[in-house]
């Protein structure tokens, strides 16, 4: 019966490259930082370097959701650095 449709399930996020990490532990450091600010995120290996016997070897890509790549932009963006108290400004 028409009347008794099934509510549509909500359609799963995309994901898309936010930065390329050299190795894993680089891409655990990015994924850690997105995290902090509370956008979802995960790292896989890089395409072609699906060898494991390299281990934590070989290029990341940390994947985020489509909708938040423009916060995780700023995030993953380099801070302004300041000067310490006491040293010449820059």
């Amino acid at each position: 019966m028409w009347w008794r449709k099934r509510p549509r399930a909500p359609t799963a996020p995309q994901w898309v490259i936010a930065a390329v990490a050299r190795h894993q532990p680089e891409a655990d450091l990015i994924v850690n930082l997105l995290h902090d600010a509370e956008i979802p995120a995960y790292h896989r290996r890089g395409r072609g370097f699906d060898v494991p016997d390299f281990l934590a070897l070989g290029p990341r890509e940390v994947m985020i959701p489509h909708d938040r790549a423009a916060e995780a932009r700023a995030v993953l963006d380099a801070p302004q650095w300041r000067s310490a108290p006491g040293e010449p400004p820059r």
